[in-house]
């Protein structure tokens, strides 16, 4: 299973190959060919794509990537299939949108190993190493020599001295941000090109950091890591991570305290966080610093240690460090292990203001902020499949009923009285109220004339039952465990 996230949304692999997509749908990043927004996860339909005999429905994926609107995934064949927003052209395709899979052609027609979307770029690498880039370039990101966008795929430059740039096959070798990217390549070396935030530079080389904008991939020299070969590197919004066997070095903008190192400083050259450094004489299990993932997020960042438990810090506005309250974190903290239950993680993700992880059991846990508003008051979903009146979730949710897509699938109740409740996964509403639309019965004269009133008598004498879209129940939900008597007859 994998899991990814992005502004408010967010996209499940289950271990069957199969996607789900949760949240925020202005762009189509949930696959289903319509902008309709959703609090659950629904599976992506095999009907979107029109132009091929089996949809993505009929194909297994191994890997997918979340960027700020839109997401790549790999199927079992090595081939990339793209959806949500285009309008950079970071999904190589025609159009300014997908809302549904596409698949997109090119990479020299070799297998691709591994995916990472950005902001508005993406970045692609084949089983052989090469490495591809396309989407917004206004920084250098895509790292092909100039500033201007590409609609389609396109090769990373080669430097211009020294080995050329292969991207290493391990997961967590390819990283797209803001407006830098890094990938590790097959030395176990970091290469870094991009831009800067303010005046403080996000990426480059020990012989170049000083430099605003990089537009080619840039070699840090392994002495920059403590002469350690890096194992996987990400990259929030201004910062980046990179992991090595027993220390974790963070460098970038260091607001929020995203860097992890006790400040709100930036660095313009990796520093080890001493809260990962290995102690002198401890065993190799016991290595603090020994991490299997890291997720960066736009300011803030989610890291599994090798005893599966999860390190959090940097931003936590709205409780996306899951650690129970909104205080920004500027050193790693621990997230106890009760809040998943004691169960070990196996992969992480960080969205714009939401984090997911999925255990070694295949549960799938989520938190951060859940409700988002919109227009006319309307709250819109952020991609966690769970719903909170708060709007926030502040700790660790387990989200259940994910996969069981088959129409006798039961779903949870929620009681909104002492004496009427709603089943929110099949919408199905008993109304009951004084007004006769609701099934009370016979309007007050002054309602309605005599007519009607005989009309809407004959028609009232039991309660109705009517199924409602689930945006309509959620917001009845909302509305009555807040203690609003008045919106049962305001529908």
């Amino acid at each position: 299973m994998s899991i990814g996230a992005g502004c408010f949304y967010t996209v499940v692999l289950n271990h069957d190959g199969t996607l789900f997509a949760s949240g925020f749908n202005i762009n189509g990043c949930l696959a289903q060919g319509t902008r309709a927004h959703e609090r659950r996860f629904l599976s992506v339909s095999a009907k979107c794509d029109k132009s091929r005999k089996r949809g993505p429905g009929s194909i297994s994926f191994r890997k997918i990537g979340a960027g700020m609107q839109h997401w790549l995934a790999v199927d079992d064949d090595g081939g990339v299939w793209a959806c949500g927003s285009n309008y950079y052209g970071q999904l190589g395709i025609a159009g300014s949108e997908a809302l549904c899979m596409r698949p997109v052609k090119g990479f020299g027609g070799e297998r691709v190993a591994s995916i990472a979307c950005g902001l508005a770029h993406s970045l692609v690498s084949t089983a052989g190493g090469l490495l591809f880039a396309a989407g917004c370039n206004s920084h250098g990101q895509l790292g092909v020599g100039d500033f201007a966008n590409r609609a389609e795929f396109v090769a990373v430059c080669e430097p211009a001295s020294g080995p050329p740039c292969r991207v290493a096959a391990a997961a967590g070798s390819l990283a797209a941000g803001g407006w830098h990217s890094a990938c590790v390549d097959a030395e176990g070396c970091v290469r870094a090109w991009g831009s800067v935030i303010g005046t403080q530079p996000v990426f480059g080389s020990d012989a170049q950091w000083c430099r605003a904008q990089i537009p080619v991939p840039s070699r840090f020299h392994r002495e920059t890591f403590g002469g350690e070969r890096v194992l996987m590197v990400s990259a929030g919004h201004c910062h980046a991570v990179a992991v090595t066997l027993g220390s974790v070095f963070s460098w970038g903008d260091g607001i929020k305290g995203c860097l992890g190192h006790g400040d709100w400083q930036s660095l313009p050259l990796p520093k080890a966080i001493a809260a990962f450094a290995a102690e002198p004489g401890a065993p190799e299990g016991a290595r603090p610093g020994l991490l299997k993932s890291v997720a960066c997020g736009p300011y803030h960042n989610i890291a599994i240690h090798a005893s599966g438990g999860a390190y959090v810090w940097g931003d936590n506005g709205k409780g996306q460090l899951g650690l129970g309250d909104r205080v920004t974190r500027c050193l790693p903290t621990r997230v106890a292990a009760s809040c998943v239950d004691g169960q070990p993680l196996m992969e992480v993700c960080a969205g714009t203001q939401h984090c997911g992880a999925i255990t070694e059991g295949g549960l799938l846990y989520t938190w951060g902020r859940c409700r988002a508003g919109g227009l006319r008051g309307l709250k819109l979903p952020c991609g966690l499949g769970v719903a909170h009146k708060q709007g926030l979730v502040p700790f660790p949710c387990r989200v259940t009923a994910l996969f069981d897509t088959s129409p006798g699938a039961r779903g949870g109740s929620a009681c909104l009285g002492r004496w009427h409740g709603i089943c929110t996964q099949h919408a199905l509403a008993w109304l009951m109220g004084r007004h006769p639309r609701l099934g009370g019965g016979l309007a007050p004269p002054r309602a309605c004339g005599a007519r009607r009133s005989r009309r809407i008598a004959a028609q009232s004498r039991v309660c109705w039952v009517a199924a409602l879209p689930e945006d309509i129940v959620e917001l009845v939900l909302d509305q009555c465990r807040g203690g609003h008597g008045w919106f049962s007859h305001a529908i």
